[in-house]
């Protein structure tokens, strides 16, 4: 909403890690009129979720997104880390960017707990990870649906740890109904040299792209790792799939 070159025209939420060994994070955010230069980053109040969500030592991997609500215009979906290595999905609304309301969309009155804890498959039984919501409208503006794409990770990471992407929908944008089995999965580990992301995929980022004939409806960046015996091999790289 602001010109070019006008501080404000970009905003960026991501997370900050501090304490012992970066083990704690926060949500930070900052403003920028070219994209390339930013101002200094502002710390994200009220998002500390209560104890439905567990056992909670991190907070990470913001997604926001504008709404038409005037009272809360702006609406993230973000990471919540347990302690016993699990994750799952909260949601929160903002009118600044700054200040923060953790809600689940039941306004009960009791502290809100996690939107999205995987399932109905068991791919992502384990964990829900590094959300990406986008909200879908008309030419009229009229809501179509919220989508969400994470990263999930099966009952048994020590058993199977290859990270996956899952999809799910929403009416709200606070209840989601997810998928049995994954949208997208690692290549094959069977190609020699392991293809760039063989072993997992994670970190994705969603985009919808203006309406075109037999264009795709989604474009979905994600990071991917491949399949290689040691860690100091394994280079991430940035991967690009489309669908309808």
């Amino acid at each position: 909403s602001f010109a070019i070159g006008v501080d404000g025209r970009y905003r960026m939420w991501f997370e900050g890690t501090y304490g012992l060994v970066g083990l704690i994070s926060a949500i930070l955010t900052c403003t920028s009129g070219d994209g390339i230069t930013w101002s200094t980053p502002v710390f994200c109040t009220g998002l500390e979720p209560g104890p439905a969500f567990g056992t909670v030592i991190r907070v990470s991997d913001p997604s926001v997104e504008r709404t038409p609500v005037p009272t809360a215009p702006l609406q993230m979906a973000f990471e919540v880390g347990r302690i016993d290595g699990s994750s799952v999905i909260g949601m929160a609304f903002s009118t600044d960017g700054v200040d923060w309301t953790i809600s689940d969309g039941i306004l009960t009155g009791a502290p809100a707990g996690p939107v999205f804890t995987g399932g109905p498959g068991s791919f992502d039984n384990f964990s829900v990870r590094a959300p990406s919501i986008a909200r879908e409208v008309d030419s009229s503006g009229n809501l179509i649906e919220w989508h969400m794409f994470y990263e999930g990770l099966p009952f048994n990471p020590a058993i199977d740890n290859d990270s996956v992407i899952g999809y799910a929908t929403s009416i709200d944008g606070f209840s989601w109904s997810g998928f049995v089995t994954a949208v997208l999965d690692p290549s094959s580990d069977l190609v020699a040299p392991p293809l760039f992301d063989s072993d997992d995929i994670k970190q994705p980022t969603v985009l919808l792209p203006e309406p075109e004939p037999n264009g795709p409806r989604f474009l979905l960046y994600y990071a991917g790792d491949p399949q290689v015996p040691l860690i100091s091999d394994e280079v991430n790289r940035i991967g690009l799939a489309e669908g309808s």
